[in-house]
């Protein structure tokens, strides 16, 4: 019904294409506690404060959800994206190193190292890797996946991969979005 034009820089959404329109059609994908919550809000007249995710933009927000008249509701929040993050961070370094203190074998040690860093990351998989000669060859190690997906443990030939041993070389950072 209304939509304050701050809203739209927090979700990075033209106000005019979110008025007259659910949530659901101008975020696909949400997440159904989104929903849920507001209309137990609307339902009970308890006001909800929340952080939580929006998946599909890649955002967390911090809120308060309260009942207006009738069935409508407001809601006042502001992005925690990089508060959440940070704390992300921090948590996985802890936990790494808790993990690490206790342990004697590089490959239980870069085992447990790719969980905490894939979780706080969010990937599907993570692992370390040793290369082998003049860049020809990567050699990863034990590696973690999420579940459902697979690893990618053993031996690699980096030139399957596209031109990539430049970036080795010159000590860049290297991401592979698709190893398949």
């Amino acid at each position: 019904v209304e939509v304050n034009p701050a809203w739209g820089n927090l979700v990075g959404i033209e106000v005019a294409a979110a008025v007259g329109r659910t949530v659901r059609e101008v975020l696909p994908g949400i997440e159904e506690a989104w929903i849920t919550d507001f209309a137990q809000v609307v339902e009970t007249g308890e006001p909800a404060t929340f952080t939580r995710p929006v998946g599909v933009l890649r955002r967390w927000y911090d809120g308060r959800a309260f009942r207006l008249e009738g069935d409508r509701f407001g809601v006042i929040f502001m992005e925690a994206t990089g508060r959440v993050q940070a704390e992300g961070r921090r948590n996985a370094l802890l936990a790494l190193g808790d993990e690490l203190r206790d342990l004697n074998s590089i490959p239980h040690m870069t085992r447990i190292a790719a969980e905490i860093v894939g979780r706080a990351l969010d990937a599907t998989r993570a692992g370390f890797g040793r290369i082998v000669g003049d860049v020809e060859h990567i050699d990863i190690e034990p590696d973690w996946t999420a579940p459902g997906t697979a690893s990618i443990a053993g031996r690699h030939r980096f030139e399957d991969y596209g031109d990539i041993r430049g970036h080795l070389r010159r000590g860049e950072p290297l991401v592979i979005d698709d190893v398949a």
